[in-house]
């Protein structure tokens, strides 16, 4: 273990503590994106246009949406030295949030997503939109996918496979800064409505699949996100932009 390790010897960050990133490792991740990442777009057949995409009406939906409409109590307590009860400490409330509902307190982000979360995955942003920001100051967005059960109370056996409706939601986190805290609460901004049953893992391809520019026939990439599902497949989704939806289903 030492042998494959000790390279982190070599390092040297200062003291590191709270939500404080490990400086190395934005170095190694560069490194890794340079050699291994690509700026060639991949699977250019693999996207979508707007007759792809069909909005639910507000009865149909149901069937797809988390039935649990209310979180458990939530409070946010910030505990450097020892865990102690926040009923305890002075201040502290408590709050309920609603199904789909974001919040941000001290620049930190919460969401109910309103059931057992099994799946979650950033989307890869490339280094060049990144770059972008850094030199004219354009905010880019990131988003995240969460896949949960619909009940508090699902239970799958293994073995078998399952093919009830469920929901894969896709969460605008706004620019995110490592220097920075969150400056917005956490929105969802696309659900993908599917029946393939518990979406047990989600993961973004890494590199290729994300739209710089708006292509002339097709709707903007965000990326293609691949889903593995309890009735036995994986499936791959091309997802959009979500503002480009939303301009086009505005009255739906």
């Amino acid at each position: 273990v030492y042998s494959k390790m000790k390279f982190l010897v070599k390092q040297r960050s200062g003291s590191v503590y709270g939500d404080k990133p490990y400086m190395p490792t934005i170095k190694w991740t560069l490194n890794y994106r340079k050699k291994y990442y690509t700026t060639t777009g991949l699977f250019p057949e693999l996207h979508s246009r707007v007759a792809d995409w069909h909005a639910l009406g507000p009865v149909e939906v149901e069937e797809y949406l988390p039935i649990t409409r209310e979180s458990p109590s939530l409070a946010q307590v910030c505990i450097r030295k020892r865990f102690t009860d926040p009923k305890t400490i002075p201040g502290v409330k408590f709050k309920k949030l609603k199904l789909f509902e974001g919040q941000l307190v001290d620049g930190v982000p919460t969401l109910f997503a309103g059931g057992p979360v099994w799946g979650m995955a950033w989307c890869s942003i490339p280094m060049e939109c990144l770059l972008v920001h850094s030199i004219y100051k354009v905010n880019v967005h990131q988003f995240l996918a969460v896949s949960c059960h619909r009940s508090m109370d699902d239970l799958h056996k293994t073995g078998s496979s399952y093919s009830n409706k469920g929901l894969i939601q896709i969460w605008d986190f706004g620019h995110l800064d490592n220097l920075r805290k969150c400056s917005m609460a956490p929105k969802l901004v696309l659900g993908l409505a599917h029946e393939f049953g518990a979406i047990w893992q989600l993961e973004w391809c890494p590199s290729g699949c994300y739209d710089v520019e708006t292509p002339e026939d097709r709707l903007r990439r965000l990326g293609l996100l691949a889903a593995a599902c309890s009735d036995g497949t994986v499936r791959i989704f091309s997802v959009c932009f979500p503002d480009q939806l939303l301009e086009t289903h505005a009255d739906k």
